[in-house]
């Protein structure tokens, strides 16, 4: 089933063809957010949300530290680092 610009080959953009994604300014503030509020959003314990940081390359020393400051400005980057701190390991 599709809707009226909205399907899965072509997501939906707010603007027009263009422009970005709507989750992207929601992904922008989540990878924005220093690590220990990302870690309370994700539900995890912090020593959690390292070792998943970790796990991904990435290397946090600080609970002040944010994704974009870790993982860089590439949004797609940060979409997949945050789909494996908000998905359940099992």
């Amino acid at each position: 089933m599709s809707f009226q610009g909205f399907d899965d080959d072509h997501p939906a953009r707010i603007g027009g063809a263009n422009s970005e994604p709507p989750f992207a300014p929601l992904i922008r503030a989540l990878s924005a957010a220093p690590l220990a509020t990302l870690a309370e959003v994700a539900q995890l314990r912090p020593e959690a949300l390292r070792e998943r940081l970790t796990e991904a390359g990435l290397q946090p020393v600080s609970g002040e530290q944010s994704l974009s400051e870790l993982a860089g400005p590439d949004l797609r980057r940060q979409v997949q680092i945050l789909g494996l701190l908000f998905t359940d390991p099992k």
